[in-house]
């Protein structure tokens, strides 16, 4: 009779997916893992694994199959596909070059001074992007009547002060896609 072991898999679907019908056809059985003690040829006798399931994330999967060897022997075994969700992945950008003015400029504006704004992968094209812009130095923040702030489309713009002096500015992106599965 074959020997048959369980065969396990990972489906992890798109960040922000839910319930929902997903293609699971390529979990078929694997039959490299099972194998026959007298040397039988094997072959997959049936298989309950659908082209298309319900589920969503958290859940598994399980649906049965038999292989049969030359000589009408038959042993069972389970297909187990666990369910994930892909995390929320970190937004990016390109910042532009540090900037130097003159303390009495005033009102300044650069467009496009952060660039290849990205949410993430495909899924997560849709997030919101902000930037969080901030000057720890109370004596660094003085050089701005308008502290430094960067536009969803990378615009930078400040308001300068009159005071001579370098600031030391931290940027941190943030989309709206939450921690959900580790993100």
């Amino acid at each position: 009779s074959p020997t048959v072991v369980d065969d396990y898999y990972t489906l992890t679907l798109p960040f922000g997916s839910e319930h929902g019908w997903y293609d699971v056809a390529s979990f078929q059985p694997n039959l490299s893992n099972d194998s026959d003690p007298d040397g039988d040829v094997i072959e997959l006798f049936s298989s309950s694994v659908p082209d298309f399931a319900y589920t969503g994330p958290g859940e598994t999967l399980s649906y049965g199959y038999s292989i049969i060897d030359s000589y009408g022997n038959v042993n069972y075994a389970t297909v187990h596909i666990t369910v994930t969700r892909a995390a929320n992945s970190a937004p990016t950008f390109t910042p532009g070059t540090d900037i130097t003015v003159d303390a009495d400029r005033g009102f300044v504006v650069i467009g496009d001074w952060a660039t290849s704004l990205s949410a993430g992968t495909a899924a997560e094209g849709q997030q919101t992007l902000t930037f969080e812009v901030t000057i720890d130095d109370p004596a660094e923040q003085a050089l701005f009547t308008e502290l430094p702030v960067i536009e969803p489309d990378g615009t930078l713009w400040f308001t300068t002060s009159g005071v001579v002096g370098t600031a030391h500015v931290k940027i941190r992106l943030h989309d709206d896609g939450g921690t959900l599965d580790g993100g």
